[in-house]
């Protein structure tokens, strides 16, 4: 079993997300989209299309990144900024990786 919680450097959590099995990457990428998702509400924005146009995004890949499509990491600190939060705002507490837990 191993675990990362908050006090891990984003740069490090980012790292293990890129070098993990398939699987878990798109548990994780979908926790992207969710709180992008989640972001994008709480700003007020009830259609993920008028927050992509509002600010200069493609509609379409907005929309598959809140689905959880992959995407850069200039893409996420793009989105990062537009909502005015830090990198370990973003990576809040459900970003805590726990793996294999029922191995032990």
């Amino acid at each position: 079993m191993w675990c990362i919680t908050k006090s891990v450097p984003n740069t490090i959590l980012l790292s293990v997300i890129y070098t993990m099995e398939k699987g878990i990457q798109e548990k994780y990428l979908k926790l992207v989209g969710e709180r992008l998702r989640e972001l994008r509400i709480s700003a007020g924005f009830k259609n993920y299309e008028h927050f992509a146009y509002s600010h200069g995004l493609s509609r379409a890949q907005y929309g598959r990144y809140e689905n959880g499509a992959n995407m850069t990491f200039t893409t996420l600190l793009r989105l990062i900024e537009i909502h005015d939060i830090t990198l370990n705002a973003f990576f809040d507490s459900r970003f805590s990786i726990a793996r294999h837990a029922d191995d032990s």
